[in-house]
């Protein structure tokens, strides 16, 4: 779903206005050091991020997140796979802050609810990309996503892993309409 070309060109494209919670970079450093080792990982710090200690609702450039998972699917035969995860891992550790708890209440258990909550999820937590949830059927709705900087394959892992954790469903992801840097994407989310 997502190539690594994706990716670099979304790191060229990432500015210093475009930020996200610390707490999402810090989390990608620990799965890092959980797939490639703690050594590994704290290189990968000290080469992206130098000695910036990193508070959880702080907002940090993206620019650094992305290098840190671009860093991640290097060698990697499947990056979209490896996005995805980041993605999932993400919303674990969203879901127990205060915000991600608020949602994961207001959700109730109902996905459409989850889903039309998600935009403003992304909003509190990042200052790039704008999203819309339009409901198809009972069991099915559209994504719309522009100016996305994590991509595709790191929101497939962000459904997959928030609909379970807040519905206790398994979804289906077409993703279509993507683009060159896979910035502007339509998501097909059925369960």
């Amino acid at each position: 779903m997502d190539l690594r070309l994706a990716l670099k060109n979304r790191i060229a494209l990432a500015t210093q206005k475009d930020v996200i919670h610390g707490m999402f970079i810090e989390n990608s450093l620990t799965l890092l050091a959980v797939q490639r080792g703690t050594e590994f990982a704290e290189r990968t710090r000290e080469r992206i991020l130098a000695r910036k200690k990193l508070v959880s609702f702080f907002r940090y450039p993206v620019v650094d997140l992305l290098k840190i998972i671009d860093t991640a699917v290097e060698g990697v035969p499947d990056c979209g796979a490896t996005l995805e995860e980041y993605g999932a891992n993400s919303v674990r550790i969203f879901f127990d802050s205060p915000v991600g708890k608020t949602m994961l209440m207001l959700a109730s258990s109902n996905p459409h609810r989850m889903l039309f909550s998600a935009p403003a999820g992304f909003k509190a937590s990042a200052s790039f990309g704008e999203r819309t949830y339009q409901k198809e059927t009972e069991t099915s709705g559209i994504m719309v996503t522009r100016g996305d900087l994590l991509g595709p394959s790191w929101q497939a892992g962000v459904f997959r892993e928030a609909l379970k954790a807040a519905c206790n469903i398994d979804v289906k992801l077409q993703t279509t309409d993507v683009d060159e840097a896979a910035l502007n994407y339509t998501t097909h989310v059925s369960w």
